[in-house]
């Protein structure tokens, strides 16, 4: 989608928000705007995750709450990594960690990859607590092909962030990915302030019947975004690994 220079992010943020409803392509919760979008084909844009060395090696990841990502989480259970969980808005601390009754079904893993799940089956992590995040999925109501993202407005995704690097939970390495709808990816986000824009990873769903994954860069440069090292140059340059207790 192409986008016009000179616009606000709220400008940008209503623009996708008013296609998605229009042109039918938005998905429950509706309506979309004021959200991070949900769209049709969102569980298989996340099912490209796996594509991703960076998953593969993931022991820890951190993938926040919105809807359209219900499918990164379920993803995450299935392979068996540990899935933290941001509390939506903050409001009773950072982190939550899902953890499935043993012998859990895949229909109890579903479960626990919504947001009842995330409140029926977690732990509250804290501050303090010594956790290091390989992986990081956010929700996105915009990006651009050079890998700019905007979000709802509310700045919680770079709020987290910053706590998770003041708890060394991430460093400058550690990868972060988003998912999105094709008309969510524009050529430019415009010459808007860059406090909530961020270089990110994307998967971008093409059409609703063909999934294709794309990175916005092919070597995105570390001086520019929050990513951009492998899993293993990852962990050496953010220390070494602590558990979740």
């Amino acid at each position: 989608m192409e986008q016009r220079a000179g616009v606000s992010k709220q400008d940008i943020r209503e623009k996708i928000w008013d296609y998605l409803e229009s042109q039918n392509l938005a998905d429950f919760p509706r309506p979309v705007h004021h959200r991070i979008p949900n769209f049709k084909g969102s569980y298989l844009a996340c099912q490209n995750i796996r594509e991703l060395d960076a998953f593969a090696r993931t022991q820890e990841l951190k993938v926040d709450p919105d809807k359209p990502l219900e499918g990164a989480r379920l993803l995450a259970l299935q392979s068996k990594k540990t899935l933290l969980v941001p509390t939506p808005r903050l409001r009773t601390g950072l982190f939550n960690k899902i953890v499935p009754p043993p012998g859990a079904t895949k229909d109890v893993l579903r479960k626990c990859a919504t947001s009842q799940g995330v409140r029926d089956y977690s732990e509250p992590i804290g501050l303090d607590s010594h956790v290091h995040v390989d992986l990081v999925v956010v929700g996105s109501v915009a990006v651009s092909e050079k890998g700019w993202r905007i979000g709802k407005g509310e700045g919680y995704a770079d709020l987290e962030y910053a706590m998770m690097v003041s708890m060394g939970a991430v460093c400058e390495g550690t990868p972060v990915v988003t998912i999105v709808h094709d008309c969510q990816v524009l050529l430019s986000l415009g010459h808007t302030p860059l406090g909530e824009s961020r270089r990110w990873w994307t998967f971008q769903k093409r059409s609703l019947g063909t999934m294709t994954s794309q990175s916005t860069t092919s070597s995105p440069p570390r001086e520019s975004s929050p990513q951009g090292a492998s899993a293993q140059n990852q962990r050496e340059s953010c220390g070494p690994r602590s558990a979740v207790p």
